[in-house]
């Protein structure tokens, strides 16, 4: 080791070595000539004499140097250090190649960060592949919310568990010396903290005993960023008080850089515990044992030595015993699968929602680096084509073909080492936008650390250097096949094989080109077609949607915010409104807040008929929607005293009252028996690639409207600019009722837009790679014809001179050009008729066969042909032969 070492350390100590080694040669040297001296020589003749002797002085410098070095590693420095000069003697070839090989390596690694932080990245916790998930499967779906009930009597299995707590998710209201913010907030049971091994930068985390009910002030955990950037860092925020969702907390502690909670792509920033949830998150008491709300998500960790299938095993047997605790009074629960999921990577919303999409994109993006290096290789064939003379000057004096590849690699790994340098930078600036793509229309933006990490610089690195080696092979190998009966060759005359291959690369491009653009073809045309769909609701722009919560849990707060509306409802004019309603759901939300089965008198129910989702709503509640309603819509006069009264979804309509009018017919309830007054169109309530929801609407003063609900939504229709009927609901609600608080407020189309986010994504980034593969594909067809051009230039000057005009010349360069590319566009479209296939699963009213995806593909990728080769085809017909003939 010590002698591997001392001959690295002379590899970087060159200078002095050699400095050293002439004077021992010098000295070597003069000692022979001493000797010679004294055997009676003259001083000139001792001294010829000494250095025959002493044999060649270059030769023993090299073999020294080979034995006191490391032979490659300095072999290496010199073919760097030459590409170096190359290279800064042809800065537009250089340029062109680190810009090619940046937006190759860069898209690759923009995406690559995004598939990390969804996908692979773990929790920023102590073992986290020692975590699991408390889940149940139910209809085919996996459902990950628990009742409180619940989540205790599993929480008592410590003969298999650590421990197991609970959290839930919630944005929240957070005043700070009167001062106000939306923050994204959680509860957490006792010992969330102390089981996920998170620790404090500053105070203290939760414990169990924040989380037991007492009289002292309750207790709240802050995030790093959250303390940066609300306090400004500042060393006193442990103690200070703040308000969440109206209810005084104490901040105790702030939680270390990089902790965002356990769910991916929301940065949890206030965390209190869940003994406080009524009125911070409800009024109603969701922790008694007899609330049957599922809505806690589980986490724990297994005692050494018990496996996750044992663990299983013994919760199952509680959860058989004790899944009836959700269920309503009466019903018998349909059959639930006990399962415990990897809790590694936190609850998985975000990666069944982009992981299937993230990993297409990959595989697009791999093809943008494949063309990249067929770029490269082009450009690199072509200097190789003109650097044939200097290669063959090289083997002729002795060099071998062998260090010549050498060369050439070093090139091209040095541009690729550079490129993937500049790639990272714009993988930086590219995540950021990916992220904003990917949140457009979301309530709360996605949070995702996209910050280079040791796993994704890997990445970068790999595939720097696998495409150096890539679009580098071919010169490569064109330099290995070299002899030297190349010398004698002319250097002007063109290379039949380089322009085959330069032919060979470009319709290999155009090849990938082709299935790049149909691909994105069709997924623009999915989105096109998921737009076009009809949600049940028209101008989705003028509604505004506006949540409003109560920030306590008393019976006065409760009554506001029912009678809120009310209180609204005359305001038309300075909400600058058409009209207003109220609702406990609305379109598109992602869900149902209450369902349960219905009875139609005389009909007899079928078995395992499925519920019926209810919506408490208010007076004019499908005009203000823009839900087309056969019938009346719902009146003010709809109230307790009022005859009891529902409108109907089509859907529902067909299922219950087949054949028939249902207006005037009446259906029961668990509560009551209504008069259907109105059937109204389906409309979308959680996606709109799902079937419209089965839906029965109550007016909200005669059903159970918001009693016990701590959010309801003010749907308001705006005569003018949303955006200004927005400032205006804020002014009322604070002159109203200042002890609410408006949660979220966003518009119908917005909301529309979110339900997009995953085929959105998709859509606009395969558009990306697929310009960028016509823009690499245009500059390699450029750089091939521009270069063809001026090789030929004596060939076209004898053209011209024998006749020949400029319409066939263009014509010539053009078919030329375009030969590859027809090759290519016919090779590529089997493959993209194989990917749209593939591909199918993410597409919505469009077939991976889709004709006009393909036409547009082929259409552009010949306009773009066209346009790269005018150029050069027009310089090839502006040739002087004169001039021509005389350089030749």
């Amino acid at each position: 080791m010590g002698a591997r070492l001392k001959r690295l350390v002379t590899v970087f100590r060159r200078a002095r070595a050699d400095r050293e080694l002439d004077e021992e040669i010098r000295a070597h040297v003069e000692l022979l000539a001493a000797d010679y001296e004294r055997q009676g020589m003259s001083p000139a003749d001792a001294r010829l004499a000494a250095r025959r002797a002493f044999g060649g002085i270059e030769p023993m410098k090299e073999r020294y140097r080979d034995r006191r070095g490391l032979p490659w590693l300095d072999d290496l420095r010199q073919d760097v250090r030459y590409a170096i000069r190359g290279f800064s003697r042809s800065p537009g070839f250089t340029l062109v190649a680190v810009v090619v090989v940046a937006l190759g390596v860069g898209a690759n690694t923009a995406i690559f960060s995004l598939f990390d932080a969804v996908v692979l990245k773990s929790l920023p916790v102590r073992h986290p592949a020692e975590l699991f998930l408390a889940s149940y499967e139910l209809q085919g779906r996996t459902n990950l919310p628990f009742a409180a009930r619940q989540f205790r009597a599993l929480r008592e299995q410590r003969d298999v568990l650590v421990d197991l707590v609970a959290f839930r998710p919630l944005p929240v209201s957070v005043t700070h010396r009167g001062e106000s913010d939306l923050a994204f907030g959680q509860l957490v049971s006792g010992g969330y903290h102390e089981l996920l091994g998170v620790r404090a930068v500053l105070g203290r985390t939760l414990t169990l005993a924040d989380d037991s009910v007492s009289d002292g002030q309750p207790a709240a955990v802050i995030s790093y960023g959250y303390w940066q950037r609300r306090f400004g860092g500042a060393a006193d925020v442990v103690g200070q008080p703040i308000d969440v969702n109206g209810r005084p907390f104490t901040i105790v502690g702030v939680t270390a850089r990089g902790f965002f909670g356990t769910q991916p792509g929301r940065a949890v920033e206030v965390t209190v515990p869940l003994s406080r949830q009524p009125g911070v998150f409800g009024p109603r008491p969701l922790m008694d044992d007899n609330s049957r709300a599922r809505w806690l998500y589980l986490v724990g960790r297994l005692r050494p030595g018990v496996s996750r299938t044992q663990a299983q095993g013994t919760l199952a047997v509680v959860w058989n015993r004790i899944q009836e605790f959700g269920m309503p009074p009466g019903r018998v629960p349909p059959p639930q699968t006990f399962t415990l999921l990897d809790g590694s990577q936190g609850t998985h919303e975000l990666r069944e929602q982009f992981s299937l999409p993230l990993r297409v994109l990959m595989g697009l993006v791999g093809l943008v680096l494949i063309i990249a290096c067929a770029n490269l290789a082009n450009l690199l064939l072509a200097r190789a084509e003109a650097r044939r003379h200097e290669m063959n000057l090289r083997l002729a004096l002795g060099a071998r073909r062998g260090r010549l590849v050498r060369q050439l690699l070093a090139e091209s790994l040095l541009l690729s080492a550079i490129g993937g340098a500049v790639g990272v930078g714009l993988a930086y600036l590219a995540s950021d936008a990916l992220v904003q793509i990917m949140s457009r229309g979301l309530p709360l933006a996605i949070v995702l650390d996209l910050t280079p990490n040791a796993r994704t610089l890997t990445f970068t690195l790999l595939t720097s250097v696998a495409a150096g080696l890539v679009f580098g092979l071919l010169p490569s190998l064109r330099a290995w096949q070299a002899g030297l009966a190349t010398a004698a060759r002319p250097p002007a005359s063109p290379s039949r094989v380089s322009g085959h291959w330069s032919r060979r690369m470009i319709a290999a491009q155009v090849m990938l080109s082709v299935l790049l653009l149909v691909e994105a073809g069709l997924f623009s045309r999915s989105v096109a077609a998921l737009r076009d769909l009809d949600p049940g609701f028209s101008d989705g722009e003028a509604v505004l949607l506006a949540t409003v919560r109560t920030r306590g849990n008393d019976t006065g707060q409760v009554s506001r915010l029912t009678n809120l509306f009310d209180q609204l409802a005359p305001r038309e004019r300075s909400l600058r409104a058409r009209s207003l309603t109220v609702a406990m759901d609305t379109p598109l939300a992602g869900g149902h807040s209450f369902g349960q089965n219905i009875a139609v008198p005389g009909r007899v129910p079928e078995a395992n008929e499925p519920v019926v989702w209810f919506n408490f709503v208010g007076p004019r509640f499908f005009e203000t929607m823009g839900i087309p309603v056969e019938g009346r819509d719902f009146r003010a006069a709809d109230d307790d005293r009022a005859p009891a009264v529902a409108v109907i979804s089509r859907s529902l309509a067909r299922r219950y009252f087949p054949g028939v009018n249902p207006i005037g017919r009446r259906v029961r309830t668990q509560d009551v028996e209504v008069e259907i007054v109105g059937v109204s169109s389906d409309v979308a309530y959680t996606t709109l690639r799902e079937p419209p929801t089965e839906m029965i609407y109550l007016p909200y003063r005669q059903g159970r409207s918001a009693q016990g609900v701590g959010a309801l939504t003010i749907a308001i229709r705006a005569a003018a600019d949303a955006q200004e009927t927005a400032a205006a609901l804020r002014r009322e609600v604070r002159s109203l009722a200042p002890d609410l608080l408006i949660a979220n407020l966003t518009t119908l189309e917005e909301r529309r837009d979110s339900s997009l986010a995953r085929e959105r994504v998709v859509a606009t980034i395969s558009m990306w790679f697929g310009g960028l593969a016509l823009l690499l594909g245009c500059v390699g067809l450029y750089g091939t014809m521009s270069y063809a051009v001026t090789r030929r230039t004596s060939e076209l000057g004898v053209r011209v001179a024998l006749g020949a005009d400029a319409t066939r010349l263009v014509g010539m360069v053009l078919g030329e050009s375009l030969r590859p590319v027809l090759i290519g566009i016919a090779v590529g479209l089997p493959l993209a008729f194989a990917a749209g296939r593939v591909s199918e699963r993410l597409l919505f009213g469009v077939r991976g066969t889709d004709p006009p995806s393909y036409a547009m593909a082929i259409v552009a990728l010949l306009l773009a042909a066209v346009a790269a080769a005018l150029v050069p085809a027009r310089r090839a017909a502006l040739v002087d032969p004169i001039v021509s003939l005389r350089a030749e």
